[in-house]
């Protein structure tokens, strides 16, 4: 890992430091899959690989992704923090006259696709003729090129795009040295529960970036519904999660709020705004710390 380890990016020494460290312990849960630092650091470096080898990414260069939430999502935003790449994800969730315009402002001349969203992508594509598209599973299934020497990346270069929800919003640019959030309160010992889109702003700069950093583990749901929200309260115990406003107000109306054990939060987050009276009386009097917190500004 020796490229890895002297690369400028902190977050990305200190997901190197943790795999050789306590290379065992679970970096990320996503649906039944789990994965400790050790694979999470294999894995990025094999994406990083056939980025770079296979698909000629250079520093500077835009790349888009259009997939689930999952553990990969974030393999993405490592490889191309490596590499000096501006990691653009869009949210499959969004219109596709939303997706061409965040396309078109993301500047991407590679689309990398889970299976599900390949055929969206793949429409996206061809309204470009210099856009390729790439299938994010193969990435990791197919052995990937080595000796590869990837480049000296300087830490105020650019390293992510993310995009405003409505179809004309434009898109927020953050540097490589604001990925790592120095005053996020999260301790290795911590397990984090990211239940918003990793193309949304709160999952990556408030939850999964800044717990991966400290050596704790991320739990990931593919998709937000109250009742999968509350399953994974009850079954993976999570110390820290962020959820906005509406979120929580869906939640406090879902079957099985009621009987909902947040004993184990340590915080909860709230996002998006700060909660309506009713709703933040009815989280204090269930013995839930709250917290408030903006985005963080690039």
């Amino acid at each position: 890992m020796r490229d890895f380890e002297n690369a400028t990016a902190p977050l990305l020494r200190e997901i190197v430091g943790h795999a050789r460290s306590h290379g065992d312990r679970i970096a990320i849960r996503c649906g039944r899959n789990a994965h400790d630092y050790a694979k999470l650091a294999r894995r990025f470096e094999r994406v990083t690989a056939h980025l770079s080898g296979t698909h000629g990414v250079q520093p500077g260069q835009h790349v888009a992704t259009l997939a689930a939430n999952d553990d990969l999502q974030l393999v993405i935003l490592l490889a191309c923090l490596r590499l000096g790449a501006v990691w653009a994800p869009l949210d499959p969730s969004a219109t596709p006259e939303a997706l061409q315009h965040w396309l078109q402002q993301a500047d991407a001349s590679l689309i990398v696709a889970d299976e599900a969203n390949l055929p969206v992508a793949q429409a996206l594509a061809t309204q470009r003729a210099d856009i390729r598209c790439v299938v994010l599973d193969r990435l990791i299934d197919h052995p990937a090129p080595y000796g590869l020497h990837y480049p000296d990346v300087e830490s105020e270069v650019p390293a992510l795009m993310l995009f405003d929800a409505e179809a004309a919003g434009k898109a927020t640019r953050y540097r490589q040295n604001r990925l790592l959030v120095e005053d996020i309160d999260i301790a290795p010992e911590d397990n984090v529960l990211v239940a918003l889109p990793l193309a949304r702003f709160a999952s990556l700069l408030l939850e999964a970036v800044p717990a991966l950093a400290r050596g704790a583990t991320v739990t990931l749901l593919p998709g937000f519904t109250p009742a999968a929200w509350l399953e994974a309260l009850a079954n993976t115990r999570p110390t820290v999660a962020a959820v906005t406003v509406d979120m929580m107000e869906t939640l406090r109306g879902a079957p099985g709020w009621q009987d909902a054990d947040f004993s184990s939060l340590r915080r909860l987050t709230i996002v998006d705004g700060p909660p309506q009276l009713a709703l933040a009386t009815a989280l204090v009097d269930r013995g839930v710390p709250l917290q408030m917190r903006a985005c963080p500004q690039a």
